[in-house]
């Protein structure tokens, strides 16, 4: 027979009486753990404890027949002085108890309220707690579905926000802290693609804020690696329009902040940068022209004679800026022809280009 099972003891009585529940439900804990019975009356039970309840009082109860094992396996859990006997224990069955000192015994298994009848309505009060507290379950409580009106309307304040509560918090915080950088480095030189990144990224916090909510609601909201993956990829992708549309959409933006860029750099490294935009064959010739001119300005210097190759490249660059129409380029191939930079020196053809340059509008040609 399990020692723990009490619903076959025939009595049973109460071993100590406590106001404290706390002190009960622990004491009852350390007598099961050596498998003994005991049960609790008046007092709470440890999810009653848990839920914050108060009863005033209870008592420890245990079988009549395994009372005095039960009492000096309590006594031995107090660690007492010799003779010590605390308040609130009853005392031991063999010995000569004066009457009244002990509850009388409750027959068929029933227990009885040893502090009735002031106590009555707290053991109720108990049961009560214990009746009307929910069941515990293991399955995860559902949050409620999301909406997408709502992720529209957060992303409309800022980008990232739809997908912070669509919960693709990683992708959100990505994209939020992106276009704040991005605003930043369109007013300055550090982004040359300012406002078709700028719109994209936009455009893209609105239309995937309720496609991040339409998967959450699915339950299929990507985990925090994959977030970062995709969101590293749509931003590269951006990132490559940008540089693709920018130049033609906003052709006077971009050659202003390629010249913004290039202002504080020495040189070498100006040309360098201003040569590599030259270069770039996705552009029309139109838009390069000016960066050609650039770049074949700071290559074509009479203050460099021996720098044969630089001079070279800065006339092609010079010649690829005044087929762009640029006149300031033009103004530069003539200045080539004229001291035989890069070039067999050709008076005439430097005359040529000096006043195509005037009448493209470069005044300092005009003054030759």
């Amino acid at each position: 027979m399990d020692p723990l099972d009490t619903s076959t003891s025939a009595a049973w009585l109460p071993l100590y009486r406590s106001g404290n529940s706390i002190e009960l439900t622990m004491m009852a804990g350390a007598l099961e753990a050596q498998e003994l019975p005991v049960r609790i009356v008046g007092g709470m039970s440890g999810a009653a404890v848990g839920a914050g309840e108060a009863i005033a009082s209870g008592a420890l109860m245990v079988p009549a027949d395994r009372f005095d094992e039960v009492r000096s396996a309590l006594l031995e859990l107090m660690e007492l002085a010799p003779g010590e006997i605390p308040e609130g224990l009853a005392g031991a069955l063999s010995l000569d108890i004066p009457e009244g000192t002990l509850s009388e015994p409750v027959l068929d298994g029933a227990l009885s309220d040893p502090l009735a009848p002031e106590t009555e309505g707290l053991a109720n009060a108990t049961e009560d707690v214990l009746a009307d507290s929910p069941p515990e379950s293991d399955e995860p409580v559902e949050e409620p579905p999301r909406r997408s009106l709502m992720a529209v309307g957060v992303s409309l304040l800022w980008p990232g926000l739809g997908h912070m509560y669509a919960r693709e918090r990683w992708t959100g915080w990505l994209l939020a802290i992106g276009f704040g950088l991005l605003i930043v480095g369109t007013f300055s030189a550090a982004v040359l693609t300012g406002p078709v990144t700028l719109a994209a990224v936009y455009v893209w916090g609105l239309v995937g804020g309720p496609r991040a909510v339409a998967r959450a609601n699915r339950g299929t909201t990507p985990g925090p690696n994959l977030q970062l993956v995709l969101t590293a990829a749509v931003a590269f992708g951006i990132h490559g329009l940008g540089v693709l549309v920018t130049p033609h959409l906003f052709p006077d933006f971009y050659v202003e902040r390629v010249h913004e860029r290039l202002a504080p750099m020495d040189d070498e490294a100006a040309a360098r940068e201003a040569a590599g935009t030259c270069e770039m064959a996705s552009l029309s010739l139109k838009l390069r022209a000016p960066l050609c001119a650039m770049a074949a300005s700071l290559l074509v210097d009479t203050d460099k004679p021996g720098d044969v190759e630089g001079h070279r490249r800065g006339f092609r660059y010079a010649s690829m800026g005044c087929d762009g129409k640029s006149a300031f380029a033009c103004a530069i191939k003539a200045h080539a022809y004229r001291h035989g930079l890069g070039v067999r020196r050709d008076p005439t053809k430097a005359a040529s280009l000096r006043r195509t340059a005037c009448y493209m509008g470069f005044d300092p040609a005009c003054r030759r």
